[in-house]
Formats: structure tokens, sequence, C-alpha cells
């Protein structure tokens, strides 16, 4: 490997061991807990009021995910603290489309799902995870984005990320199941930021563009040996800059 650009990636990786191993001991809890096999056999209990809640261990690895781009203090100030003190209904969760409100004693969830019940509206959510995941087991990548919009679109106006906060919950649960296909960044406007880096086109949906980045990298023998955490420190823009300028 290029010595400068070895030397950047230790830079950027020091302090991130303990971290990702968190971050994949939370994945594991999750597959184990909720197995994409039995993904239809999810209850809403499941999904958003138990401790160890299908929404709860996704919002830890979420919260480790953007540390890792945050001062180690930060970082070992949330270690010592148990996903089970996040608060249920907290900001963290209402961005799930489906929550449980322990001030209300009741299931709170996005009107502009149209539904009668939260438990209709876990459903759609639900549903729209299954096909997420049976399309990825199928190998039909290409139906992602679609999938994501006719499920998790709470703005029927528009695809926009910003607008439609459930999209990133299609993508992370993706990334918790298939961690080898999808780079861990759930941002459509980072995700941007890292194409626009690369001269690459940010055309297409949230995962469409997640797909496109992971692709590009993996194009490079230097990262043969990187998983897909590793691979999300290339969205620093001095690195991108540093490393089209290198001969490979």
């Amino acid at each position: 490997m290029n010595s400068k650009l070895q030397k950047s990636l230790l830079q950027l990786t020091k302090n991130d061991n303990d971290l990702s191993f968190f971050v994949e001991n939370i994945r594991q809890k999750f597959i184990q807990n909720y197995p994409k096999e039995n993904i239809s056999q999810l209850t809403i209990d499941d999904y958003g009021k138990r401790s160890d809640s299908f929404c709860k261990l996704i919002e830890c690895g979420l919260i480790l995910n953007g540390l890792s781009e945050l001062n180690m203090n930060t970082y070992n100030t949330f270690l010592r603290k148990s996903h089970d003190d996040l608060p249920l209904d907290s900001i963290y969760f209402q961005k799930y489309g489906v929550y449980w409100s322990t001030i209300n004693r009741d299931w709170l969830w996005y009107k502009s799902f149209k539904k009668q019940t939260a438990i209709e509206a876990f459903e759609e959510i639900k549903n729209g995870l299954k096909k997420l995941v049976d399309s990825v087991e199928g190998g039909h990548f290409e139906r992602l984005d679609n999938i994501m919009s006719m499920y998790l679109n709470q703005n029927p106006n528009t695809d926009s990320f910003n607008l439609n906060p459930l999209y990133f919950l299609g993508l992370a649960t993706l990334y918790f199941y298939y961690p080898q296909h999808f780079i861990p960044i759930f941002n459509e406007q980072i995700l941007d930021e890292k194409l626009n880096g690369l001269g690459l086109s940010i055309q297409g949906g949230l995962i469409t563009k997640n797909l496109n980045l992971l692709n590009h990298l993996k194009l490079f023998p230097e990262f043969s040996d990187f998983n897909t955490w590793e691979m999300k420190y290339f969205g620093s823009i001095p690195l991108f800059h540093e490393y089209k300028c290198l001969e490979i």
C-alpha cells in the first residue's frame, strides 16, 4: 500500500478498533434477537417497546457509528451508559415511525401513514423491511429504492431523504443484516459529498448511492482487506483529494 495512504488510514482508524467492536456486538445481538428469516414474525413490542427492541439496537449502533467521527471523550461517555438507559419515547425513537410513549402509555405513529392504528402503521413498516430483505436475498438490489419509496415514504410528493426519515431505517436495517453489501453511511447528504469528492454521479436513491460508493471503493486493491466499516472513512474530503492524486 502507498505509504502516504497507509499513514492516513492509520490516523483515521487508530481510535476506532474498540468502537467497531462495540458496534459489532450490538449488531450480533440484533441478528440473534431478530434474525432476517423471522422478520415477518416481528411484533410491535419487538419493534419498539422491549428494552432490547429492534429500534433500540439499531439506534445504539447508529449512535456509536456517529461517535466514530467525534472525540473519544464523547465516545467514552456513551459507552458508560447501557442502551437500557435510552428512554423509549425520546427523540431517538420518534423517527422510527411507530414508537411507545411512556408518558402517554400508548403507541404513537406518523399520521402520514394514513393508518387508523399503530398496529396498521407498524405492519406497513414491517412489510417494507421484509421486502427489502427478500430483495437482497434474491440478489435484486435494483429494486431496493423502489421498495423504500413504496413502504417507507412519508412524503408521497418527494423521495428526498431529508423529508422521509424512515429511509434511514431501511438502509440501516440492511446494513445490520448485510454489512458486507452496504457501507454504514445512512445520510444522503453525506453520501452525495463522498460521491462528489470522487467525481461520481449522485443520481439515484439513497440505497443506489450507498451501493455506488461501496462498489467504487472495492475497485481499488488497497481496500481488499478492509471491511465496510473501515471503508466509510473515505468520506473525508481531504482524503478524497489525496487519494485521487495517488498513482494506483
